[in-house]
């Protein structure tokens, strides 16, 4: 009987979101919208629908005819630009009423549901306490508020905040809220009403409330709700047999002058702990770093992931342009799964302002094999490396590395070329044409030498082998000093007397962690 009251007075309460065209909205205002005060802050995960992708991000000030809660955003394709669709929740939902009678009208850092429906945040503003989780039940092509809120808090403690909201799906099939901000939390709910499982607001120490994460300490190892000590836009995506969770670090909206940053760790629960690369528990302030200023693209955050028909995941945020005095927008890049962790790929960043900062690694199992980011302490570098690639290979896959336009490319390989017993002139053929081609968009490149082995072919002996990679390498070095270009000799540190040292390597050929480091010593000048 209760459950059928419950549900009955859902129904009752819910309040049709209000909704019109966005663009009309813009062309009401007083001075109307140009497209260059076009602004997309907050972006929920891309979501699929039968005319392309839509977003929804936070709505803006209500002001000078201005009356949108919330805001959603539209393409025909990923190929395409975001243009404005729908304007949400243009009448206040009766329990905000009650809840913050002075709310003014502008809704935080939504984000979409497993099934479409949409969770939002609502606060009074910056310098009052207070914030809400709302959420607005999807039904055909309208969304509707459910008419009360998730969860609430009221404290003047900002780590109890109840702000940028995301819900998730377990591979079980249950559903659970994540949110907050200085310390994110957790909750599941209940699927029918969205309630937390035990119908209790967030309080610290709640049996159905699970902790997961806080911010970087400051310099006084205190955790504090500023830049450094910061942490907000929590969102969880469950992939293969781990949950990721994705929080920002930093400061956000003060236009260039953010710090906002993407920081990632991952659990074999969804109920955490939540670990980093290096194995800190993000509850002690762990959190690696995924993705952080580049380019034009300052202060990435809140962000999201969608995949495309190919099974490419992209993830999403907002940036603020700093070729546009700082404006908002909506960003996304290829994000590739490297031993069980998340790596950005550069996607959609305009060209001229991204070739000063990407790097790319192209090479065979051996570049393959570590995350460069995380090795040299990065972001903006690219693993172009192939497992069983010949220099051939390499040749092939150029177009797709100039398309990139990196501002410099590191090229190690041959070895398997060597081992199919490939004429060292056609290797070193390939070899200028890859430098040609690079040289010809003006991309600094720079020659690794092809590493030695510690073992034998099938059918060459080591010797045998390592005196073709001796060859090689004496042929790409002098090519090299002819043509004005950076020769890196990685045997100098990672082989003697002419074979790959044992503590460097796996297996003889492939480099263990002692063996990258290695690496990385060689590359410090260059990166």
């Amino acid at each position: 009987m209760h459950y059928l009251l419950t549900i009955l007075l859902t129904i009752l309460t819910t309040q049709v979101a209000s909704q019109e065209s966005l663009m009309k909205v813009f062309n009401s205002v007083d001075p109307s919208y140009s497209q260059e005060l076009y602004g997309i802050h907050d972006p929920s995960q891309f979501i699929d629908n039968q005319d392309g992708q839509i977003l929804v991000n936070t709505g803006k000030e209500n002001a000078e005819g201005y009356n949108c809660g919330l805001e959603t955003w539209r393409r025909d394709s990923a190929n395409d630009n975001w243009k404005p669709d729908l304007c949400l929740v243009q009448e206040k939902p009766e329990w905000i009423n009650e809840e913050m009678p002075e709310q003014g009208g502008a809704y935080w850092a939504p984000d979409f549901t497993p099934n479409g429906h949409i969770v939002y945040s609502v606060t009074p503003g910056f310098d009052e306490p207070g914030s809400c989780v709302g959420l607005l039940k999807k039904f055909g092509s309208t969304w509707k508020d459910i008419g009360q809120p998730i969860t609430c808090s009221y404290s003047t403690d900002p780590e109890i905040g109840a702000i940028d909201p995301s819900i998730f799906k377990t591979f079980d099939g249950r559903i659970f809220l994540v949110t907050g901000g200085g310390l994110i939390h957790m909750s599941e709910l209940d699927p029918n009403t969205y309630e937390s499982a035990s119908g209790d607001w967030f309080e610290p120490g709640h049996d159905d409330w699970f902790e997961i994460a806080r911010g970087p300490m400051g310099d006084n190892n205190e955790w504090g709700d500023t830049d450094p000590g910061w942490i907000e836009a929590a969102y969880i995506y469950p992939k293969n047999e781990f949950y990721y969770l994705f929080v920002n670090w930093g400061a956000c909206c003060s236009g260039i002058e953010s710090t906002y940053n993407i920081r990632v760790g991952r659990s074999i629960s969804p109920t955490g702990p939540y670990l980093d690369k290096d194995g800190v528990n993000m509850m002690d302030g762990g959190g690696s770093l995924l993705l952080g200023s580049q380019g034009n693209e300052i202060g990435p955050g809140h962000a999201g992931i969608w995949t495309d028909k190919n099974s490419q995941d992209y993830i999403s945020y907002h940036y603020y342009d700093k070729n546009l005095d700082g404006k908002s927008w909506a960003g996304e890049q290829e994000l590739n799964w490297i031993s069980g962790w998340p790596s950005v790929i550069i996607y959609q960043t305009s060209k001229d302002e991204i070739k000063s900062e990407v790097i790319v690694m192209l090479g065979d199992s051996i570049s393959e094999g570590v995350d460069w980011n995380e090795l040299m302490d990065k972001t903006s570098i690219i693993n172009k490396g192939v497992g069983g690639d010949t220099i051939n290979g390499f040749l092939d896959r150029i177009e797709d590395v100039i398309n990139l336009n990196p501002s410099k490319v590191f090229i190690m390989g041959g070895i398997n070329d060597l081992i199919e017993e490939v004429d060292i002139q056609i290797i070193y053929t390939n070899y200028v044409s890859i430098i040609e081609a690079l040289r010809e968009h003006n991309i600094e490149t720079i020659i690794q030498s092809t590493l030695y082995t510690a073992r034998s072919s099938i059918n060459q002996d080591e010797t045998y082998l390592n005196e073709n990679v001796k060859l090689l390498n004496r042929r790409l070095e002098a090519y090299s000093s002819r043509n004005n270009i950076e020769f890196v000799d990685l045997n100098s540190k990672l082989s003697k007397n002419e074979i790959l040292i044992n503590k460097y390597t796996t297996d003889g050929y492939h480099l263990n962690a002692k063996g990258y480091s290695a690496w990385k010593g060689q590359l410090k000048r260059y990166i």
